[in-house]
């Protein structure tokens, strides 16, 4: 077998070097543009979990305050008639907020 033997002068350990550290910052760099945009993404649906469980508060506050409205309404029909109007202008503005937020399905494929 042959035998090779490679003698590296102190320039070319410099520029080796260099070569090195200039592929990890350039890495570096792009793990930190990763992450700024990971945070940012983070942060995003952090605040609409948050809203969201803002809605669904509002939603259980809603169906208990109906369920105490009717029963203190139980002898009065006209009351139980503007509370049951009420309730479907409601039920409309519910399903026309989650049918414009709701994304369509994709196309389907040929």
């Amino acid at each position: 077998m042959a035998e090779f033997i490679i003698r590296l002068q102190q320039d070319d350990l410099e520029a080796i070097a260099t070569a090195v550290a200039a592929k990890l910052r350039q890495n570096f760099s792009q793990l930190s543009q990763e992450l700024q945009s990971m945070s940012a993404e983070l942060d995003a649906l952090s605040a609409q979990v948050h809203a969201n469980s803002g809605v669904v508060d509002s939603a259980i506050a809603l169906i208990g305050g109906l369920a105490d409205q009717i029963r203190a309404l139980a002898d009065d029909p006209v009351a139980i008639r503007a509370l049951a109007d009420e309730l479907q202008q409601k039920d409309a503005a519910l399903a026309a907020a989650v049918a414009a937020n709701t994304p369509a399905p994709p196309p389907p494929a040929p």
